[in-house]
């Protein structure tokens, strides 16, 4: 029975710092409307210098200060470079600016700090208390205290403040706030500075009771958007209380249930619950949103690109290594699942974060097939695709109560739990040995990727150009325009009698057919599948792939192939020194600037350029003017 509420308390402390996240989430929904994915990084970044500084000697206090105000800086700046550029852009272009930011945060993470060993000296007292009969850390009360007054400030401040009326009426009217004399991007720059501070403090009180990790830190923002979204991104009261609830109830689970991944699958379980059931949580803000969405240029049917795209493969294949050969086949990989998010997310407008957690599913699914049920390829990659496509449709079916950065966060909460509930369980994936794919084989032949790996480039090449072909044909058929239509203006094309409901169905299932088929190629040029390959972070760099090569375009995903960290690029650039370790970090610049500079991608830009210089070659110089006499006109009767 004392397990019952000693366990809760003892989650009290996650709780706390989902909280103080999930504050810094609203703060800056309230400013901006803007849901910040990067909230989680920061934190991690906070937690491991404060980690490393106080380990050094750092008072904790000055160490404390520092993180705080840094990310109060960052937070402005960020705001002032990228995010006011973006202010009344589509929701797409926010959320892939600040997901860039995540992947900025933690590549510099990753490249500066490594993973570092130290433990982060407490700020509050360890002492153990004893009440009815249970001893727990004085430091639960301590967290608890510290989210729930600071709840109460900001309520207070924002209810009663100049500042914070000012900010709640622009969350209304931003033309209405300006017209009064306040400028909505120093009230913008000003609550992402609050919102960045509150996630460094998070990231400092958490930091003695956590593995000083990047990449479980950042994934922290997936139960404070739970605790957000159930706030309903206006309430610090219920926020905060959703928060702790939260925390005691992932505590009280690994009590009573052993399954890997229960605590992180919770979140989802809460957000799917509550958006599906209550509907659009995220309200809306009060400025128009002016800026276009990527480009989806009109396709023909021509064979001729496609063609060039073959030849120039077949030729790397064979004349190339073998360190070339594996990039050559990495990046058409990459190529099938980047053309997955074309579908859902370019033609029809619906954010996924869980598409390599759909390749992974399938991938697992191959090695069954094949390893257990002995079903000759590529028979195991066919029927993967097929098993999780109903997985994709369920997801789909949030995408019809929910949309832009709602589904986004639902898809991402998703991606968490599969990875942490799936992929997590060493009897499903074969833990750190990974799950064992069979060689393939086809007509006698043998396909593996190691022995005969132009053959394996080869059938990944055919693979591949039939899927783009497929993808072309969609984007030219009159479900190509009806995606177009609902990514437009979902109200309007139902008016115009297309079923919005059943088009979203079709593009995910669609696009988890694609990245089921993609997954289940990685699986055997892998030949043992690890889980450690569709973690949500991969999904996440697929987003930044497929948007800054063109998210919208089929040729968009033929470029985020050639990027890829291990694709044909990568391969070339290895022989600067640690490029590696720097890929994440281009990528999410890259994001970034993409998505402020050029939100059409990078293929619809070559193209551009490509066809201004063809335009200009053939069009012919303007005919000299020469001077001629004037004609005398004839008389007229007039003139006679």
């Amino acid at each position: 029975m004392n397990d019952l509420i000693l366990f809760p308390i003892l989650g009290l402390g996650a709780g706390a710092v989902y909280a103080l996240l999930s504050l810094g989430i609203v703060l800056i929904h309230k400013g901006t409307g803007t849901v910040n994915f990067a909230q989680g990084a920061i934190a991690g970044c906070s937690a491991i210098y404060f980690g490393i500084a106080t380990s050094n000697g750092t008072p904790l206090l000055t160490a404390a200060l520092t993180c705080i105000i840094t990310a109060g800086i960052g937070g402005a700046l960020f705001y002032a470079v990228v995010m006011r550029q973006l202010r009344q852009a589509p929701a797409l272009a926010r959320i892939v600016a600040t997901l860039g930011l995540m992947l900025l945060l933690q590549g510099v993470a990753t490249q500066v700090w490594k993973v570092p060993t130290v433990v982060a000296r407490p700020i509050f007292p360890v002492d153990s208390i004893r009440i009815l009969g249970m001893n727990f850390g004085i430091d639960r009360v301590y967290l608890t205290g510290t989210a729930i007054v600071l709840a109460v400030v900001l309520w207070a401040a924002y209810r009663y403040t100049r500042f914070g009326i000012v900010t709640r009426a622009a969350s209304g009217n931003e033309r209405g706030v300006a017209l009064l004399g306040y400028s909505p991007d120093a009230i913008g720059a000003a609550n992402w500075a609050l919102g960045c501070m509150l996630a460094a403090l998070a990231g400092v009180l958490f930091a003695p009771i956590a593995a000083l990790n990047i990449s479980t830190l950042t994934l922290l923002v997936v139960p404070a958007l739970a605790a957000a979204l159930v706030g309903r991104f206006d309430s610090f009261g219920i926020t905060v209380a959703v928060a702790l609830a939260i925390g005691a109830a992932q505590s009280l689970l690994t009590r009573f249930w052993t399954q890997p991944g229960i605590n992180d699958a919770l979140p989802f379980v809460l957000i799917v619950v509550v958006m599906v059931v209550t509907g659009q949580l995220i309200p809306g803000r009060g400025a128009r949103e002016t800026s276009r969405l990527p480009l989806a240029p009109a396709v023909r049917r021509r064979a001729a690109p496609l063609a060039a795209v073959a030849a120039i493969t077949v030729l790397g294949l064979v004349l190339l290594g073998n360190t070339y050969r594996d990039g050559i086949v990495t990046s058409l990989i990459m190529v099938m699942l980047a053309l997955s998010l074309v579908v859902v997310t370019g033609f029809t407008g619906q954010i996924s974060l869980m598409q390599m957690a759909f390749a992974g599913l399938a991938a697992f699914a191959v090695s069954k097939l094949g390893q257990d049920l002995g079903l000759p390829f590529p028979v195991p990659i066919i029927l993967s695709a097929v098993i999780v496509v109903p997985i994709g449709v369920a997801i789909g079916f949030a995408s019809l109560r929910v949309r832009g950065i709602s589904l986004a966060v639902v898809t991402l909460g998703a991606a968490v739990a599969v990875s942490s509930f799936l992929f997590g369980n060493a009897s499903w994936t074969g833990g750190a040995d990974g799950s064992h794919v069979p060689s393939p084989s086809l007509f006698g032949w043998s396909l593996d990727s190691v022995a005969h790996p132009v053959r394996f480039g080869i059938v990944t090449l055919v693979v591949t150009l039939a899927l783009m072909a497929g993808v072309l044909n969609i984007r030219m058929s009159s479900l190509g325009r009806r995606m177009l239509a609902v990514r437009s203006n979902e109200r309007a094309a139902a008016a115009s009698g297309i079923n919005v409901q059943m088009t979203k169905l079709q593009a995910f299932g669609l696009s988890t057919f694609v990245a089921g088929v993609g997954g289940g190629m990685l699986a055997y040029q892998l030949g043992a599948v690890a889980f450690t390959r569709f973690a949500p972070i991969a999904s996440i760099m697929l987003l930044a792939l497929a948007y800054i090569g063109g998210i919208a375009t089929v040729y968009g995903a033929l470029t985020a192939g050639v990027i890829a960290n291990g694709g044909v690029l990568y391969v070339a650039l290895t022989s600067v020194d640690a490029i590696s370790e720097w890929w994440i970090i281009i990528s999410g610049a890259m994001l970034i600037i993409n998505a402020v500079v050029q939100p059409d991608g990078i293929a619809l830009a070559v193209r551009q350029q490509v066809g201004w210089a063809v335009r200009r070659f053939r069009t012919p110089p303007p005919a000299a003017i020469t001077s001629t006499p004037a004609a005398t006109p004839a008389p007229t009767a007039v003139d006679a």
